[in-house]
């Protein structure tokens, strides 16, 4: 039984009287208020209508001789007929009788008092009539409230059982090992909460066809036949749930109606896959009922909420097998590393030392040099021996001086041990300059991968290093006098601008690179202050430029070169010779 409208506890017991005699209304309006009951009291049948459909009152009291139209007593008592058997009707006859009362309410009137013009009787009569339908319409009150108690009780012991479900689902999708472990928790999941014994999971592959992963009652044949349908693309963004009420009356499903009917489905619900944030779709969750049905949302939220976690399962698990190959591809290096590179640079040692000895007998004046190369070698040695101890420790690689002045004079200072190359330090900072070590990392990296650029391509006599603080930052730049970038930008397969630039995307700053045919080549970095924070840059902002130079005249390297985003940076930069 469900709660009627007009149960409000304020108005369940309220009484409306209607009579055309104004004495009598009075009279017993009087007598209710002093029997502690609430009523009011109107002589018109328009009156009565309009508190009717504005308080909904329990019990009606009224006479049939009414001042009003014919038309305004038919709406009226039209509107107390309809669900009367939820409210208490007592005809006060006056002149009229029980058949005349039955005649215009019709069955069901509580009660049916003749009066009397002027009769004591009839009022105590009447009185009593109207105590007995207060008892009777606040125990129909008391039996609905009753009725919704239960009946919400049942609603939230089944939601509490649900999202105790859900609980243990969330458990189980995140403890999944593979993507077939979440995607069968995932079906028993829907299946226990929807109440269907049939439901599916369908994933967009690599080429672009969503295809099932895991499935519930549903026939190969129907599988087969509707492969590669669904309302969304993997580009589809802010996808909702799609519910179908009657799969033989979508007009858009047409094509699939013959399959419907062989399988048995009288409806559909599509529940999206989406990434958080609504950006780009996964796949999607479906649901299948045997007839047509009204999809509930407390159901379709629960469902939703699912796919959630079945979204950020699939993610976790992608996120986890990236990590582990990189792991192996590091331990990769590590091996390479050890067993081949480092047991090279042992080889080259063990030559040197030997040329070191002939070099003591046959030409002493080289004995020095040869021993500062020793002394580089070890040192190189040395530092690929850390590299791979920190990695296979797990450890971060924060080798660096935390002063990027210290750390560039210590970097030319090993690429140059005895100035033979004329590397000059054009240090002008006021202070120390102090970075993170990640960002010291990556700057030197830059640095020491211009400076050997320079060194086997440039032909020059000059080149140098600069550094300078400045109001909005720090500007370091690279330098050379030799015949510039023309002769190897031609060339195919070089790496050394393509990592410089993933280098400074990587940290955020900004690379320039400046060259003209034999004016030489400028690698400019530009960060900011060492005490500010700076987001990494979006694909948007420029990460490196290729210009000409701004001294004399002649036509730049690259006339029409952009500013370089950093996808399209990447791609032409890594054909590039330097």
């Amino acid at each position: 039984m469900s709660r009627p409208k007009w149960c409000e506890e304020e108005q369940v017991g309220r009484v409306l009287i209607v009579e055309s005699e104004r004495e009598t209304l009075r009279r017993l309006l009087d007598r209710l208020a002093a029997e502690g009951i609430e009523a009011v009291g109107v002589s018109s049948a328009a009156e009565a209508l309009a508190i009717v459909e504005r308080e909904r009152p329990g019990i009606v009291v009224m006479t049939l001789h009414l001042p009003d139209q014919d038309q305004e007593v038919t709406a009226f008592l039209r509107k107390i007929r309809t669900g009367h058997g939820d409210r208490c009707i007592i005809v006060h006859g006056g002149h009229a009788s029980f058949e005349e009362a039955k005649g215009a309410i019709g069955e069901g009137i509580f009660a049916y008092v003749e009066r009397h013009d002027g009769s004591k009787k009839a009022d105590e009569e009447l009185i009593r009539h109207i105590h007995r339908a207060r008892e009777t319409v606040l125990a129909r009150y008391a039996h609905s409230l009753e009725s919704v108690v239960v009946r919400r009780t049942a609603q939230l012991r089944d939601r509490l059982e649900k999202l105790t479900d859900l609980h243990e689902v969330v458990i189980r999708l995140h403890a999944g090992a593979d993507r077939q472990d979440v995607c069968a928790v995932a079906m028993d999941a829907v299946s226990r909460i929807s109440g269907l014994d049939r439901c599916a999971l369908l994933l967009f592959e690599t080429d672009g066809v969503m295809r099932f992963q895991a499935w519930r009652g549903l026939s190969a044949a129907y599988r087969q036949g509707v492969e590669g349908h669904g309302p969304w693309t993997p580009q589809t963004v802010h996808a909702v749930p799609l519910l179908v009420s009657d799969a033989q009356a979508e007009p858009t499903l047409a094509a699939y109606r013959e399959l419907f009917q062989q399988e048995g489905i009288g409806a559909l619900a599509f529940i999206p896959l989406a990434r958080p944030g609504g950006n780009r779709i996964l796949g999607k969750l479906m649901l299948y009922a045997p007839a047509p049905l009204t999809w509930q949302e407390e159901d379709i939220q629960l469902v939703q909420l699912i796919a959630d976690h079945v979204v950020a399962a699939l993610l976790r698990i992608e996120a986890e097998e990236s990590l582990r190959r990189s792991y192996r591809q590091r331990e990769q290096i590590c091996l390479d590393l050890h067993d081949g590179i480092l047991q090279s640079l042992y080889a080259v040692g063990l030559l040197l030392q030997v040329m070191k000895r002939d070099a003591d007998t046959v030409a002493p004046s080289l004995s020095p040099s040869l021993e500062r190369v020793v002394d580089q070698l070890n040192g190189i040695i040395k530092d690929v021996r850390w590299f791979i101890e920190q990695v296979v420790r797990g450890e971060e690689l924060s080798k660096v001086v935390p002063d990027l002045a210290q750390a560039l004079d210590q970097l030319i200072g090993t690429m140059d041990p005895v100035g033979v190359h004329g590397i000059e330090r054009r240090f002008a900072q006021a202070g120390p300059i102090v970075l993170p070590a990640e960002r010291i990392t990556h700057i030197l990296s830059i640095v020491k991968e211009a400076i050997s650029n320079s060194l086997r391509h440039s032909q020059a006599m000059r080149r140098w290093v600069a550094l300078q603080r400045r109001r909005s930052g720090v500007r370091l730049e690279v330098g050379d006098d030799g015949i510039g970038l023309d002769r190897h930008l031609k060339r195919r397969g070089g790496m050394g601008l393509f990592s410089m630039a993933a280098r400074a995307e990587q940290i955020g700053v900004r690379l320039t690179v400046r060259s003209r045919p034999g004016r030489g080549t400028k690698i400019i970095l530009e960060l900011p202050c060492a005490d500010e924070a700076k987001p990494p840059l979006s694909h948007e902002q420029p990460v490196m430029s290729v210009m000409e130079s701004r001294a004399g005249g002649g036509a730049p390297l690259l006339e029409n070169t952009p500013r370089y985003s950093s996808r399209t940076s990447f791609s032409r930069l890594a054909h590039s010779g330097r």
